[in-house]
């Protein structure tokens, strides 16, 4: 792929989501959750991708300023240092060094090198190498700009049973392109669960339509928060 052609791609992408946002309902994020009473009482959560914790982060608010507490999950292991950072005084948190993936064991991860100059560099990182090299042509210019690092990966399903989790009450994936096959892991049926936030930007047309039916034949209803969906039942 080209930079111009990887540019144009990212580009897109952006478009198609500023479009759909422009003409989807508009509601904040807190008021979606409090309409349900979901801000009036601490819930369970688990988050895949959840960086250090701070940066373009739908979580930590939920965690400091309502109780939420959860299972944060990190691949990246100085990223992952910085998560245990932000959440190490806060009782009830609990943090997980991995990728979710489609098995158990350890997982070729894909990121920019630690030189890129752009800000966003250390929030691309992702199980799919076309999207890093996406990026790096997008914000430096040049394919050469990813490296790869093996990670720990585990299933949704075994982190759930590490963790000794039956089911939580919201999950929050951004996965940079991975979300639809971890969405796909997730056991939608019980009815505790009733937050589901994913990133769809980096999706295919095929996976935005495909995450959407899956969540709306579960009893969801889905809100468009430029980036992301979403689902709330």
């Amino acid at each position: 792929m080209t930079g111009w052609l990887a540019r144009a791609s990212i580009l897109l992408r952006f478009a198609r989501a500023m479009l759909a946002y422009r003409l989807a309902p508009k509601r904040p994020f807190r008021e979606l959750l409090d309409d349900k009473g979901y801000l009036r009482r601490p819930m369970s959560f688990v988050q895949i991708g959840a960086h250090t914790g701070r940066e373009n982060d739908w979580v930590n608010e939920l965690v400091k300023e309502f109780g939420w507490r959860g299972v944060a999950v990190e691949p990246v292991p100085a990223l992952f240092e910085e998560l245990k950072r932000t959440y190490a005084s806060v009782d009830g948190m609990r943090v997980e060094q991995a990728a979710i993936g489609l098995e158990d064991g350890a997982a070729e991860f894909f990121l920019l090198e630690p030189t890129a100059k752009s800000r966003f560099a250390s929030q691309v990182g992702s199980l799919k190498a076309e999207h890093v090299v996406r990026h790096a042509f997008f914000l430096e210019g040049s394919a050469g700009a990813t490296t790869s690092i093996k990670v720990p990966c585990l299933t949704f399903t075994s982190l759930l049973r590490k963790h000794g989790i039956d089911s939580p009450e919201a999950v929050f994936i951004d996965a940079e392109g991975f979300d639809f096959v971890i969405l796909s892991q997730i056991d939608l049926r019980p009815e505790r669960l009733r937050v589901v936030l994913y990133e769809h930007l980096h999706l295919t047309r095929s996976e935005r339509a495909r995450s959407r039916r899956l969540l709306e034949h579960a009893g969801f209803r889905i809100w468009t928060l430029f980036d992301s969906y979403l689902a709330i039942r």
